[in-house]
């Protein structure tokens, strides 16, 4: 949560322009559930949560730039289709959906008015470590052969 007040929130509030999450895995998929709602997976989690910083921020997506949630994983678990399911809007849509169901209309405005909204507006993607590497290669050589070399031990030994 965004503490009223906060940094974090009166920046939210006044100044961005983008809420982007990045979630990095290197052999492990996205968790999945809570305690009282197994169905409940880390997709869903992030996006309900991103929609709440906004809400607690007062700031409608449709303010924002950007709206993001990306899947940071090796290209080998993207093409296996890992986090395919999880990843997808229609997916987040209905968990986040039935577990506001379970507050029995307590947060129904809050689906309509702000979830709602930050699904419609949010890029979800999965991106490749190889491909990002490769970007960062392709501005500075050092540096994208230093984390490749870091990229391969974390695969090794991870």
């Amino acid at each position: 949560a965004i503490e009223p007040g906060s940094k974090v929130g009166m920046f939210l509030r006044n100044y961005a322009k983008q809420f982007v999450v990045l979630e990095a895995k290197i052999k492990s998929a996205l968790s999945s559930g809570v305690k009282n709602a197994k169905y409940y997976d880390q997709a869903a989690r992030t996006v309900a949560c991103i929609a709440e910083g906004l809400h607690q921020a007062n700031r409608h997506p449709n303010e924002m730039d950007q709206i993001g949630f990306f899947m940071l994983a090796p290209q080998k678990q993207i093409e296996d289709g890992v986090f395919t399911k999880e990843m997808e809007s229609r997916s987040i849509k209905q968990k986040v959906t039935r577990r506001v169901s379970e507050y029995k209309g307590e947060k129904d405005k809050w689906l309509s008015e702000w979830f709602f909204p930050t699904l419609s507006r949010i890029e979800i993607r999965s991106l490749s470590w190889e491909s990002v590497i490769g970007w960062i290669y392709d501005l500075d050589d050092h540096a994208g052969e230093e984390l490749f070399s870091f990229y391969a031990k974390c695969l090794e030994f991870n």
